[in-house]
């Protein structure tokens, strides 16, 4: 558990001094503590407060210029009695701005959808719902400008700091326990995709310093604080993030995944192949996590061969993510209407892996069609549509 002699912490960047309330009442001022740059303790400029509060699990984030963000910290308990039964709802990047116009531009939310929008927002803000937050939305959001980028903090406050893991963590995960399984291996232990843990945010998670010159159990504290900051500052910050590297793989992805629909279009054996056609590009995709998953289990060259040739798709049909993810990409590519761009790898990555997860799903039209033709074998998983009426009409009953 973190920090169990302290109540509360602050930390306040532009005084540079920091204030710690223990359990007996005592206060501690350390102007002095900080490094001779701000920028070694990892410290974003964003916030100019961050406050740690023991008792009711918080950490309160103020910027210079706007209202304090209050999100909910991971201490280690189980996340699934954490959330006391709350249903968790994933939200496709288009109905977070739905909900920012709900509240900054209301005339330009659709009639059909503004009380939807506002009772939604309620039910977040009266903690009887938990709005998940993703990778998936700070990099969408990360690289716009102007009134969208006004979303932010309200994905932030509706949020709480509650996540969902990257799909890349989950997809490991889950070919891990495939085939440990399949190697009669003792599972690992398993992982928590709906979460507050924010070092499953990211495969690779942000990391800050420490004040070197305190306690360990404060700099354990200090780190976590800062770390925190660090992710939802990107999010809140006006600087636009994006990176041309990722973007061109993106649009070379895009690009292979049209090639193969034109092909199964116009092919009528790749097309009468299909599901063999698009299964191969499927476990290609998978890159070094496959060989990763299946070296890890002991599992020989042989019978992976087999397990290719023989298992394969009815092992990934039985996962709950990756199967998914699996079958989206089919239905996708045997439409020829559709046009693949780079923006899809999001979707295709984190829309999948939230209705294997979470309650509910919202997302466009033409995605929950696929999403719930992939739910049709499975016993489990979210409920998926493609309005805030309809999911609010859900949370109703």
């Amino acid at each position: 558990m973190l920090a169990s002699r302290i109540r509360r912490m602050t930390i306040d960047t532009r005084a540079r001094s920091f204030e710690i309330e223990t359990v007996d009442g005592r206060i501690h001022q350390e102007p002095a503590a900080f490094p001779a740059e701000r920028g070694d303790l990892g410290l974003p400029p964003d916030f100019h407060l961050i406050s740690y509060n023991t008792a009711e699990r918080t950490l309160t984030l103020t910027p210079p210029d706007g209202e304090a963000l209050v999100v909910e910290v991971f201490d280690g308990s189980n996340q699934s009695e954490r959330r006391g039964g709350r249903p968790t709802i994933y939200l496709d990047q288009n109905k977070w701005v739905l909900l920012g116009q709900t509240i900054h531009t209301p005339d330009w939310v659709p009639a059909s959808e503004l009380d939807a929008g506002r009772e939604l927002i309620r039910l977040a803000e009266e903690q009887q719902v938990i709005l998940l937050l993703s990778s998936g939305h700070v990099i969408e959001t990360a690289r716009v400008t102007g009134s969208r980028r006004r979303i932010a903090p309200m994905m932030v406050r509706l949020s709480r700091g509650w996540l969902m893991s990257d799909p890349l963590l989950v997809r490991q995960a889950e070919l891990s326990q495939l085939f440990r399984e399949r190697a009669g291996v003792p599972a690992g232990p398993a992982i928590d995709v709906i979460t507050l843990d924010l070092s499953q945010l990211y495969l690779d998670p942000i990391s800050s310093g420490r004040l070197r010159a305190l306690p360990e159990e404060v700099q354990l504290l200090t780190e976590y604080m800062g770390s925190a900051a660090s992710v939802f500052a990107l999010l809140i910050e006006d600087q636009i993030t994006h990176s041309e590297e990722g973007y061109e793989a993106s649009r070379e992805w895009a690009a292979a995944y049209q090639t193969l629909a034109g092909e199964l279009g116009s092919n009528l054996r790749a097309r009468q192949m299909s599901r063999d056609v698009t299964r191969a590009q499927f476990i290609g995709d998978l890159g070094h996590e496959l060989p990763q998953a299946v070296s890890a289990s002991g599992m020989t060259p042989e019978q992976f061969e087999t397990w290719l040739t023989e298992q394969s798709e009815d092992d990934i049909a039985t996962l709950p993510f990756v199967g998914r993810m699996r079958d989206v990409m089919h239905f996708r590519l045997r439409n020829p209407t559709e046009s693949w761009e780079a923006n899809d790898l999001v979707d295709m990555m984190y829309l999948p892996c939230a209705t294997a997860y979470a309650d509910y799903v919202v997302a466009e039209n033409q995605t929950r069609h696929y999403l719930q033709r992939a739910q049709r074998t499975r016993a489990d998983g979210a409920e998926v549509m493609s309005t805030l009426t309809e999911l609010v009409d859900h949370l109703g009953r």
